[in-house]
């Protein structure tokens, strides 16, 4: 049985995800000062600056809405704050960074190797972003995001 620690993040009422301990690196309590680049998604068209970097913004609840069809509201006024995350890309060493929007407090938790169950179907889309999935005892399934693959050159 092995046991790992983890940040549960909520995007939503409905919408959780999580990513490993030491890949949430960071909590602004406000959404930052947002530089748009365009010709780029809704859902990852702006950049943050933080210490002296750019770092590319996820917005994982529009990503979901807009390819999906998901009926839930994705303004960002639900969004209270961005959350750090650090990464190695899947072709090299050196650790990169993004921005992903919630709408609240991420939480610690610890996963159980037994807790994994499938991705959930709604809102469809978790396959582009997630590497597995575990049952919560609150929550249900929780997708695990695929940071290197969410911020990667390629597009999801």
């Amino acid at each position: 049985m092995s046991v790992s620690n983890a940040w549960l993040l909520t995007f939503s009422d409905k919408l959780h995800a999580a990513v490993g301990n030491l890949e949430m690196i960071h909590l602004l309590p406000h959404i930052p000062e947002l530089i748009e680049v365009p010709q780029t998604p809704a859902w990852c068209r702006y950049l943050v600056a933080w210490q002296n970097l750019r770092l590319p913004l996820m917005d994982i609840r529009l990503f979901l809405a807009l390819n999906h069809h998901d009926n839930d509201n994705f303004s960002h006024q639900n969004k209270v704050m961005a959350g750090i995350v650090a990464y190695h890309p899947q072709n090299g060493n050196v650790q990169k960074y993004g921005v992903l929007l919630m709408s609240e407090l991420p939480v610690r938790i610890v996963v159980d190797d037994q807790q994994w169950c499938d991705l959930p179907e709604s809102p469809g889309g978790w396959t582009t972003l997630a590497i597995s999935c575990f049952n919560h005892p609150e929550h249900g399934p929780v997708p695990i995001l695929d940071l290197p693959r969410i911020f990667s050159d390629v597009s999801i």
